[in-house]
Order: structure tokens, then sequence, then C-alpha cells
């Protein structure tokens, strides 16, 4: 029997230990309680959106081409948040609440990083984090809504 049990203790400390090293470290949403606006941003953080590059990725038959409508570039993430002309109106909502989170902090350097706006900031408090997060959501449904049926987030 104590050979049984220290086995099990042994497989299960193994375990543990490569879950350290190996499972990757989850990234915060910050509190943020509205589950399809985490869905639509976590399909964006793994590149697994509707946007034309990831379904191209996938080899989906309905996306031959990963060029935006706007003709300027390819439809990935960034491409969606930060320089689709399609989406002006909405960017200069989202970049106007995130600006002033980053004046605060003196960090408006960071205002075209991508990473900000999927994840946070490691230097900024976890309310104003709150705050960008809820702000690309915000986004998202926003162009969603000017983009019709041509971006819908779903699972895939």
């Amino acid at each position: 029997l104590s050979n049984i049990l220290m086995t099990s203790l042994l497989l299960i400390s193994l375990k543990t230990i490569s879950m350290l090293f190996f499972r990757p470290k989850p990234n915060s949403i910050f509190g943020v309680h509205d589950p399809l606006g985490i869905r639509y941003l976590f399909q964006l953080r793994v590149s697994l959106s509707p946007l034309r590059s990831h379904k191209r990725r996938h080899n989906f038959t309905d996306t031959p081409s990963d060029i935006c409508q706007c003709n300027l570039g390819i439809e990935n993430t960034s491409h969606f948040l930060l320089s689709c002309p399609s989406y002006v109106t909405q960017r200069a909502t989202l970049i106007t609440s995130v600006n002033v989170i980053l004046y605060k902090h003196n960090l408006h350097d960071l205002r075209n990083q991508l990473q900000l706006y999927l994840y946070g900031h490691r230097s900024i408090n976890y309310s104003d984090n709150r705050k960008i997060i809820l702000s690309t959501i915000r986004y998202r449904n926003a162009s969603n809504k000017r983009r019709g049926r041509l971006l819908k987030f779903s699972t895939f």
C-alpha cells in the first residue's frame, strides 16, 4: 500500500511541477463581466476571430483572401484595431478613452501598441486596465454594428 501511495504522490508532484513550467500564464480580464465581450476579446487575442486573416489561416472556404475590404492591408487584429479606415469614428472613441488613462500614467507612447488594447499594461492599475479592456470590447461592438454581418464574431 505504501508503494502505491508513494507512486501516486510522485506522479501528482511531477504533474504539478510540469504544469508550472508548461502551462502559459493566464492573462487577466480585470474583472470584466461581459461573457460575450470577453469571448470576442479572446478570439482577437488568439487570432481565432472572423477577421479575414484569421479565417484564411484556418482555410475557411468563404475567405479566399485575407485583404481587408478597405484594400489597404491584411485584415488582422492590428489592422482592425489600429488602422482600418472603415472604423475611424469607432477608433477615435477608443483612442480618446484610452489616451486619458495613458496620459494619467505618463505612458502616452503606448497609444499604438496592439497588446495594450488586448491585455492592458503592467504599469497601469487594475481599474484603469479594466477600462481599457472595456473600451476595446465597446470598439468591437460598435465596429460590428457598422459592418453588419461581415464581422460577426461567433464561436467556430
